[in-house]
């Protein structure tokens, strides 16, 4: 994947490709990240912006893997639009996490989550969230996404209150996030040539304008 560290402020990454961690017949339990971010501080006018990115085929490996999509530990001016997350896998019975977006470490500022489409449908009995945010949500927006998921999977874990929300509307009613997200099926093209493009017209325009 993409990691992003201390010092790090001021990168557009954008246009990856991220997929198939996992060789042939592995079975490493090691946990995998999409794109990391931990202490990235950007600014007003150097943020880190994280778009257009597609992250999938997490598929094999150890039951006990732990799959994060996106995260963020701590970067302050972070930015993640337009980033398409499919975390899909019924060929190992799992009981490791996944996650669509992570959120942790308290008091993190100025961070946007929009225009982002998720996918998440994993045979595990682990967590399996949508967004998962773990600490006081301090400058913290979220809006204009839109989250499937499978049979095990939740919309989001809000850690200012501890609080499980399995559905949208839960997560609409109980935080002051995504409202005007949404659950539309998004009819990938040919997910099994890992072609993502979005058939449905239902999505169309359904994004805001951000920077």
């Amino acid at each position: 994947g993409v990691y992003l560290g201390t010092g790090s402020k001021g990168n557009m990454i954008t246009r990856n490709r991220i997929h198939s961690p996992n060789p042939s017949g592995s079975a490493s339990t090691s946990t995998i990240y999409g794109i990391f971010l931990t202490g990235a501080d950007g600014t007003s006018t150097t943020p880190n912006v994280v778009s257009n990115n597609l992250i999938y085929n997490f598929v094999g490996g150890g039951a006990s893997a732990i799959w994060y999509g996106l995260y963020n530990s701590g970067s302050d001016f972070a930015y993640f639009y337009h980033n398409t997350v499919v975390l899909k896998d019924n060929s190992v019975n799992a009981t490791g996490a996944t996650y669509g977006f992570f959120r942790t470490t308290a008091n993190t500022v100025n961070n946007e989550f929009k225009n982002n489409i998720i996918e998440l449908d994993r045979n595990t009995s682990g967590n399996q969230y949508a967004i998962y945010l773990s600490d006081s949500t301090s400058a913290f927006a979220s809006d204009y996404n839109n989250i499937v998921l499978g049979a095990n999977a939740q919309f989001g874990y809000n850690g200012a209150s501890t609080n499980t929300m399995a559905t949208l509307d839960d997560w609409k009613a109980r935080t002051a996030y995504d409202d005007n997200s949404s659950t539309i099926t998004p009819a990938f093209s040919d997910p099994q040539s890992f072609n993502y493009r979005p058939l449905n017209a239902n999505l169309n325009n359904r994004g805001t304008p951000v920077g």
